[in-house]
């Protein structure tokens, strides 16, 4: 009875095995199938070789996507076609929300382009704010205005400079009440962003009360050295992410002098209902993402 017993046991487990070999091939083959389909759907826009690195534009679906790597992974910036004006990033939706710690930025600083989305959500929330756009590739500025709906004016400007070399030339009183670096190559962040003279150069130029908000990944292999690097040429710093995304990122929030009150925030963002309901923002998310900086 001992030896059927054991049998049977052994039966049922491969009859187990077998079925989970079953649904993972099935998995795999309708992944497969889904993949394919995206492929076709697809619709490539713009290709341009190594300068320094690929950069896709391509469609699916009602989505139009700026990639500097195959499509179908990581993306630079992205726009609705059926709403153009919406914020479709979860990670920008944290920087717009920082952006009401302060009553009234008068100069923001962005380096990195992408699709120019940030720079045109930052406008709409703050249309008389000087906004400063850098960005070395000039294909990437090519892409953002012909693709992307990205156009200068006379509040929105693009230097076409390297951010580092930016930030390090610049004259000592040329100060920024707000930071963005949403800087990426093909990889990652660029090892010249992750260094203590970078970080000293940002924290020179932003104004008393001045803020900068650092576009992240959570799961970054340098992730513990970004957070002391911050910490150390700041004092402190804050991991910023959007309630329940599915993104990877986290934006560090690091600010030159002391936070303001909750209440200042919320009067703040309040006083801007119309700008963000523009922008199809959800005002009490907005609130949520930001309030670890008011939970001490």
């Amino acid at each position: 009875m001992a030896f059927r017993s054991k049998v049977y046991i052994i039966k049922k487990r491969l009859m187990m095995k077998t079925k989970m070999l079953y649904f993972l091939l099935l998995s795999i083959f309708l992944y497969y199938l889904y993949l394919k389909f995206i492929s076709y759907q697809r619709k490539i826009l713009y290709y341009a070789k190594k300068v320094p690195h690929e950069v896709w534009v391509y469609e699916e679906s009602h989505y139009r996507y700026l990639s500097f790597i195959v499509p179908g992974k990581e993306t630079q910036t992205c726009i609705d076609l059926n709403n153009p004006s919406r914020v479709v990033y979860d990670y920008q939706k944290i920087i717009l929300a920082s952006l009401f710690t302060i009553k009234k930025p008068s100069k923001i600083c962005i380096i990195g382009l992408g699709g120019g989305s940030l720079a045109l959500a930052c406008h709409k929330l703050f249309p008389e704010t000087a906004i400063e756009n850098i960005e070395f590739n000039p294909i990437i500025v090519e892409c953002a205005k012909k693709y992307f709906n990205f156009e200068e004016n006379q509040h929105i400007k693009i230097f076409l400079q390297d951010g580092v070399k930016y930030l390090k030339e610049l004259p000592k009183d040329s100060l920024y009440d707000v930071i963005i670096i949403d800087a990426f190559d093909e990889f990652y962040i660029p090892k010249a962003f992750l260094t203590v003279d970078f970080v000293k150069d940002l924290y020179e130029h932003l104004s008393p009360n001045g803020i900068a908000l650092i576009n992240t990944f959570k799961k970054a292999s340098s992730y513990e050295q970004e957070t002391k690097l911050y910490q150390h040429v700041f004092g402190s710093m804050y991991n910023l992410e959007y309630s329940y995304s599915f993104e990877g990122n986290r934006v560090i929030f690091v600010r030159k002098g002391e936070i303001e009150g909750m209440n200042n925030f919320k009067n703040n963002i309040y006083q801007h209902v119309e700008e963000i309901n523009s922008l199809n923002l959800n005002i009490y998310k907005l609130i949520s993402c930001i309030s670890v900086l008011y939970s001490k």
